[in-house]
């Protein structure tokens, strides 16, 4: 009986370790769930900056690199994913869906399953990874965000890491973008104390 419950644990530790070790997609940073705090900018605007944010992972692709700087193995980048579902949110979207008038905290943890079950992705297994933004707050310079790690064939979320960065830059795109990258950073240290 012992020798069996060893190789159970040892056979499901093999497994997740292997699962963890696995490569991941990336699939952006998708901004549907999130809301904007103490900021003056049109619903357009937010689209195109958050659409010009998903677009700095392939144009600079140096400054933006997620294996970098989540220290995850990213095999590739399909942001396309997440800039759909950004798009088309905001395509549609009305004030009270975008601004947050409350300092009370915002979170969307629990609509982050919800969104993965709506991605359209390519069939099969694998890791992915998404950067699903939470409360962009102006009025303290600082972007919320939940790095999330998922089973792409069954939607599962393997972790779901809250993670934040200072907002900073010229332009509402460089603004949100670079909390976007020091949050991308942060990432490791949050990781290794969830786990």
């Amino acid at each position: 009986m012992k020798k069996c419950l060893l190789t159970i644990l040892f056979g499901a530790a093999s497994f997740f370790s292997a699962s963890a070790t696995e490569p991941v997609t990336f699939y952006g940073v998708d901004f549907t769930l999130s809301r904007v705090y103490g900021a003056d900018e049109s619903i357009a605007k937010f689209r195109e900056a958050f659409s010009g944010i998903n677009g700095l992972f392939v144009s600079e692709e140096e400054k933006y690199d997620v294996a970098a700087l989540t220290r995850e193995e990213v095999a590739s980048n399909r942001i396309s994913v997440a800039r759909k579902s950004s798009d088309e949110h905001f395509s549609t979207a009305d004030v009270a869906d975008v601004f947050y008038l409350d300092e009370a905290d915002y979170d969307c943890r629990d609509s982050v399953a919800g969104l993965l079950k709506r991605y359209e992705l390519p069939e099969g297994g694998g890791r992915g990874m998404v950067m699903v933004a939470n409360l962009l707050d102006k009025a303290h310079g600082v972007g919320d965000f939940y790095l999330v790690i998922f089973d792409t064939g069954s939607r599962e979320i393997e972790s779901c890491c809250r993670i934040s960065g200072r907002a900073g830059g010229f332009g509402l795109r460089n603004y949100w973008a670079n909390a976007v990258r020091l949050a991308l950073k942060q990432y490791p240290r949050i990781r290794k104390k969830t786990l």
